[in-house]
């Protein structure tokens, strides 16, 4: 499983939807070249987080507005996946694309159900299924956002992946923004490791909870077993060589019972 971040496919900072295509090009080949089969997630970057921002779609349907902004952004993320999915299929993947927006439902701001018996007939049929980060049905609060996080980990407790692979817009994680003079690479985090991570300390704050919660996810996926590494996906190779398995710059979480080097 690779999650590719919104903040590397796309400038996650910019005022209008912007897409790297570059960036995706080469990420999308070396995610084709994965040995064994693949499930692909992304973050919504640009195309998603103002939108969300904006009409407070974290919190549901309450702000002025929020309805035809949620519209709004699920109509943005689904640009963002068809980009994704078009960049996979150049590179020879057979990508199918996942809305959780049309297989998932909330309830309270939390997973509640995700349609599997859909999901595991196109894996099962050789597809590369993908899916994003996306505004969701919720029903007490009308919408909120399911981040790619998040369905990195349901995906994980039902398809109990060997590697997972975050790839992100810095070296991996550090014990403080990287930003700040003498911010320190994590190279290694055991799964239950409990130390403090701030939500920007490997990127940009965003309304899905930065680095902070890709953590959180990271090691609740390492306690199943998989190996887990959070890698710079700006630079070429990375991400390839972690789906490989081959050692590489970055964070590795490491599982229960393993010996942290």
């Amino acid at each position: 499983m690779v999650k590719l971040g919104g903040s590397v496919i796309t400038q996650k900072s910019a005022a209008r939807a912007t897409l790297r295509e570059d960036v995706l090009a080469r990420l999308a080949k070396e995610v084709a070249a994965s040995p064994g089969e693949t499930v692909v997630l992304h973050g919504a970057g640009s195309f998603g987080h103002p939108g969300a921002r904006k009409y407070g779609l974290k919190g549901g349907l309450k702000a002025e507005g929020a309805l035809h902004g949620a519209a709004e952004v699920r109509a943005s993320v689904s640009k963002l996946n068809a980009a994704v999915c078009e960049a996979l299929a150049a590179a020879g993947a057979a990508p199918w694309p996942f809305p959780p927006s049309s297989v998932a439902m909330m309830r309270d701001g939390n997973l509640r159900r995700v349609d599997w018996e859909v999901f595991d007939a196109a894996l099962g049929r050789g597809f590369m299924p993908v899916s994003f980060g996306d505004v969701v049905l919720d029903e007490l609060l009308g919408v909120s956002i399911l981040s790619a996080d998040d369905i990195a980990q349901a995906l994980a407790r039902h398809l109990h992946p060997v590697t997972v692979v975050f790839a992100v817009d810095t070296e991996g994680v550090y014990d403080r923004d990287p930003k700040e003079p003498g911010a320190q690479l994590i190279q290694r985090l055991k799964a239950g490791e409990k130390r403090p991570i701030s939500a920007g300390a490997g990127g940009a704050d965003d309304v899905t909870g930065g680095m902070a919660a890709k953590v959180a996810a990271g090691q609740a996926i390492a306690f199943g077993g998989a190996r887990v590494l959070i890698v710079n996906g700006l630079k070429a190779g990375r991400v390839k060589a972690a789906l490989a398995g081959q050692e590489v710059v970055g964070t590795e979480i490491v599982p229960p019972g393993v010996v942290a080097r």
